[in-house]
């Protein structure tokens, strides 16, 4: 492809991803970093067994970004209590799974992360709210996803990034959300 047309073909991504975004705001853009996560896993993995080394870092590096600047950035620890916690912990886990599936190639170790997150997508999905339904109120940020995700981030071994503190950004999420998608 060449340089116009890839740039035409991102800018087009980029429209996609603000209007989506920006139907449903905050808990559209968390859903679509869980999305890109899980997407950045499968194809890290999918690099990771055809051999090529340049995707599967550049794969594994955009989850992880996703990951840190995405998502566990924006958790407010404070308002989010032990729930944004446990999160928090959870997500600096599979950072040090995604670190060590790209060093050794461990397959194994994507598979993991992919368990331990899709539960976290699966419950912000149900929660979504319904479109144009009238006194809709939206969640603020994952903490807000309910229950299903409070059981969703319980069963993982570790204290990765137990005690951070945060002083509470749970909204420009949008600003980064385009970043992740290339």
């Amino acid at each position: 492809m060449n340089t116009s047309a890839h740039r035409s073909a991102r800018t087009y991504a980029a429209v996609g991803l603000d209007s989506r975004a920006d139907a449903n705001g905050p808990h559209e853009v968390a859903l679509l970093l869980f999305e890109g996560l899980l997407d950045r896993i499968r194809l890290g993995k999918l690099a990771m067994e055809q051999h090529d080394l340049n995707n599967k870092i550049r794969h594994i590096n955009k989850a992880l970004q996703i990951l840190g600047e995405g998502l566990r950035t924006h958790l407010d620890i404070k308002a989010g209590g032990e729930l944004a916690q446990q999160l928090d912990t959870l997500y600096a886990y599979c950072s040090v799974r995604l670190l060590d599936a790209n060093a050794h190639n461990d397959a194994a170790a994507l598979d993991e992360v992919h368990s331990l997150i899709k539960p976290l997508a699966d419950a912000w999905r149900e929660a979504r709210p319904a479109a144009g339904a009238p006194g809709t109120e939206l969640p603020a940020s994952p903490l807000d996803a309910g229950n299903a995700t409070a059981e969703a981030t319980a069963p993982y071994p570790g204290n990765y990034g137990a005690g951070r503190s945060s002083s509470g950004a749970s909204s420009g999420l949008g600003g980064t959300l385009l970043r992740y998608a290339a």
